[in-house]
């Protein structure tokens, strides 16, 4: 917050810990934020490219997700303004998460928050072009329950495993808490049961 408002900036470190971006790092973005950055994440890609995504209020008063790939010499490969994740931006998105694939693309999922809450994902290739059609994919929860939490890691043959919560009654007084786990294909189809 350097300049009275949140703003996403990136270093690169070499081995022994020396900034190789300007000092104060490059900024990503300084599109409006709300009073705080609602998570983030970052992975690399086996082009060494940082895949960053995180939310802002760009689109209006509700977070939602955006994701930019910074080239090693920190170029912004996906444009100034990165690839937007979602087509609904008056709803409230937080906490994404992004996994590259090891056949080159990147998949991202975060907190859709209906009622009850979901979980969106989406899939980009590596010219920052959705895989998964325009709208995010949404993974529903049984009856009433509420999904929250995904975290991705990378699988065989360009799949991925996510593993979220789910849990009845409200955030603050979650009740029958669960833990699911599933691996999902390059196309997106749930490949365990």
């Amino acid at each position: 917050n350097r300049s009275g408002g949140y703003a996403v900036y990136i270093q690169k470190l070499d081995v022994n810990g020396n900034k190789l971006f300007q000092s104060n790092g490059i900024l990503v973005s300084n599109n409006p934020q709300s009073s705080s950055l609602v998570d983030y994440d970052l992975t690399v890609d086996a082009g060494n490219n940082a895949i960053v995504v995180f939310t802002d209020t760009r689109n209006g008063s509700s977070i939602n997700p955006f994701a930019y790939k910074i080239s090693p010499a920190g170029a912004m490969l996906w444009g100034a303004n990165g690839i937007t994740l979602t087509d609904s931006s008056n709803i409230y998105q937080a906490n994404p998460k992004v996994v590259a694939t090891s056949d080159g693309n990147y998949v991202f999922a975060w907190i859709y928050a209906t009622t009850p809450r979901k979980i969106a994902m989406q899939k980009l290739n590596s010219g920052g072009a959705p895989q998964w059609g325009l709208s995010p994919v949404k993974l529903y929860g049984s009856g009433s329950e509420n999904l929250d939490w995904p975290a991705l890691i990378k699988s065989d043959s360009g799949s991925v495993i996510m593993l979220w919560s789910g849990y009845t009654g409200t955030f603050i007084s979650p009740q029958n808490y669960r833990l699911y786990t599933q691996k999902f294909s390059p196309s997106n189809t749930k490949l365990w049961t």
